[in-house]
Parts: C-alpha cells; structure tokens; sequence
C-alpha cells in the first residue's frame, strides 16, 4: 500500500486485490484485537488505515461487511483455535 499511487493496493482504482483481501484483513483486525490487544484498524499502520477508510466508502463494501462478534468468532474454527495473550 505504501507503493501504489492510491488508497487500493494496485493504485488509485478498487482492484480483485482489494476485494481478495478484504474479508482475511477485516477477520484479522477483529480478531487480533479480541484476542491479542493488537489494534489494527485505527492503529499505527497509517496506510492500512487509510485503505480501510476507502474501501468504507464503498457502498458495496459496506454492504458485505460482517460484525465485529461474527468476525471475533469465525477465525478460530478456521486455524484451529486462538488463545488469548497470557494464555498457556
């Protein structure tokens, strides 16, 4: 994203790269900050953030959008399970 010449991650113009990567990037976000503290989306990586900003302005986005609890709960039955920090 720091390369491209636009909020997307091919350039200025919503790509399959973006839409490929935003279902994983959306799981990730929620589930790393339920689990790990680790904010991600409003957090230090200022260009992913701004590639979410523009992607939240697409009505179609944001129309396949999940919440935050299905989100949470969707990726542990994917990889096996999370543990919380200072698990065992």
């Amino acid at each position: 994203l720091n390369s491209c010449d636009g909020p997307y991650f091919l350039g200025p113009e919503v790509s399959l790269v973006d839409l490929v990567f935003a279902s994983s990037l959306e799981r990730i976000a929620a589930s790393i900050l339920y689990y790990k503290g680790l904010r991600i989306k409003g957090g230090h990586w200022q260009h992913l953030n701004a590639w979410f900003d523009t992607m939240e302005l697409l009505e179609s986005y944001r129309a396949t959008q999940s919440d935050f609890h299905t989100h949470v709960h969707d990726l542990p039955p994917q990889i096996g399970g999370c543990l919380s920090s200072g698990s065992p």
